[in-house]
């Protein structure tokens, strides 16, 4: 009973050691072995797992449940053998090595987050974590047991679950994705999974990862981004808020994108209310207490769970959860947010072998599309002129569309209209803080003027969002080289290398640097 606890609350050195003792002293018993091998697994140590839950399984060959254990274990371990493995101060990182270029990236992000977090939800684990990315979309899915629509649907590209953190490589995205911001959210659910005994309301915990997974990289949490106030200021106009009993079997268990979209604006919202009302303290005393009371719960039925939750939230914040919520809408209504209209949504389009993905039908509505397309082929056909008329139609009828946006700036920069290709491209970025592109053709622009931190800035950006694009390495290692930053110019150009094989300018640039070596 007490290895079970341990493991249930991911104390997994404490359920290894508690399940040692129990085959030793019980070893004619099928779950003692069955609890050290899954103990073994929560600890990422497949081979040891293994060799524990196929002797369960072969002492009660019968049980289902033992075979399918066994099963998943063992597709995991063949996944992720082909993983080699990093480690920073805090972190055991494993991927491909066809993604080992993110590791310096992953590591140093969520080393940072580490420490801008820790003093958030005052929680310091000693014990390194395990990070682990995987490389297909098939083996994120089995290992995370989500389906390729959940994650397209719900942007389910990362978890953290069996006491580890996983993410999707971004390589498996049309577009890329906030890899490094993912990694960061999954962190904080790691930290609260710790705190609490995963003990904890679902719109708590995401709420919490959600306002916080910025922070490593903005003084200020940055959740409200304007896709997030359009979806709080369209519910609040339709009352068509989520309730958060909705929520309380995840994100992914939604119905569309939108409704996901406003699911993580309230519960960031939420967040935002009991830290400005009621104090990080008395929230960090909160989470603290779900801890203390994690066991109690355990075998009970969720709707009595969810009564005790109900207790100490009215304990610590004088209301229950449903009031809460109510309270919420007033709040929303006194922040006067502005709407942004014609947004786009953001696109977890997942790469699949042989199929062209057309960005206009995944970001631009039917009544622009047309304009946009005429554009694209005036563009290509050098009348920049002409382009910039369709483009200026399709933005009148999605005045705040990131893509169409982007478009106008890289028609502008054709044209040596700088300026208003700056502007464009900042308003791009503006309403769409995700969209990698844009953020490449600005740095590409500031590179060409040459403000070399500006265009620097907006590289890193882009390699948050899109890793595997060779030419934001490639020119984000000839800034590094004429800021002086020889180690990480060569970095980068080396990673540019082996994604664009053959580049005469990267090759003799490396060399210039060997020459330089004493």
């Amino acid at each position: 009973v007490d290895g079970e606890k341990y493991l249930s609350q991911w104390n997994v050195e404490k359920a290894i050691e508690f399940a040692q003792k129990a085959v030793l002293e019980q070893p004619e018993r099928a779950d003692s072995y069955r609890l050290l091998g899954l103990a073994y697994f929560y600890q990422g140590s497949y081979d040891k797992a293994l060799q524990y839950l196929q002797v369960a399984s072969l002492m009660e060959p019968r049980i289902e449940q033992r075979k399918r254990l066994l099963s998943f274990v063992e597709g995991t371990k063949e996944i992720t053998e082909e993983f080699s493995n990093y480690s920073s101060e805090h972190f055991i990182l494993r991927l491909a090595d066809r993604d080992s270029l993110l590791v310096d990236y992953a590591l140093h992000t969520l080393e940072k987050t580490y420490q801008e977090i820790q003093g958030d939800l005052d929680y310091f684990p000693e014990e390194k974590i395990l990070v682990e990315i995987y490389p297909t979309t098939e083996g994120f899915t089995y290992a995370s047991s989500l389906t390729p629509k959940q994650i397209e649907v719900s942007g389910a590209i990362g978890i953290c679950k069996f006491n580890r953190i996983m993410i999707i490589s971004p390589r498996c995205l049309v577009y890329g994705y906030r890899w490094l911001d993912a990694l960061a959210h999954e962190f904080i659910h790691y930290l609260i999974a710790k705190i609490t005994g995963l003990n904890i309301p679902l719109w708590l915990n995401e709420g919490l990862a959600k306002y916080h997974e910025t922070k490593w990289r903005v003084k200020q949490p940055n959740y409200l981004i304007p896709l997030y106030k359009n979806a709080l200021l369209g519910a609040s106009r339709e009352g068509k808020w989520i309730d958060f009993w909705k929520m309380r079997r995840g994100m992914p268990s939604l119905e569309s994108r939108q409704e996901v979209i406003l699911a993580f604006a309230e519960v960031s919202l939420a967040v935002d209310y009991l830290r400005q009302y009621h104090g990080r303290k008395k929230l960090i005393h909160f989470l603290q207490e779900l801890g203390r009371t994690a066991w109690k719960g355990r075998e009970e039925k969720f709707e009595k769970v969810e009564k005790h939750w109900d207790e100490l939230f009215r304990q610590f914040f004088g209301i229950d959860q449903k009031k809460f919520q109510s309270v919420l809408r007033e709040f929303l209504k006194e922040m006067k947010l502005e709407e942004t209209p014609g947004i786009a949504l953001d696109s977890f389009k997942l790469k699949e072998e042989g199929e062209e993905v057309d960005e206009l039908e995944e970001y631009v509505g039917v009544g622009a599309r047309g304009h946009v397309r005429l554009g694209d082929m005036y563009r290509q056909r050098g009348r920049s002129k002409v382009a910039l008329i369709q483009y200026e139609k399709g933005l009148r009828k999605e005045p705040n569309n990131h893509v169409i946006l982007n478009k106008i700036g890289k028609t502008c920069s054709a044209m040596g209209k700088f300026k208003e290709a700056e502007e464009s491209f900042k308003k791009s970025l503006e309403v769409n803080p995700n969209y990698g592109p844009t953020y490449t053709n600005l740095a590409t622009l500031y590179f060409f003027w040459e403000k070399l931190t500006l265009a620097l800035k907006n590289y890193e950006e882009s390699n948050q969002i899109n890793p595997f694009n060779p030419l934001i390495h490639k020119y984000m290692g000839f800034i590094y080289y004429r800021l002086g930053e020889e180690a990480k110019a060569e970095r980068e150009w080396t990673i540019a290398r082996r994604l664009l094989p053959g580049d005469i300018e990267v090759e003799s640039w490396l060399l210039e640097i060997e020459r330089k070596k004493p």
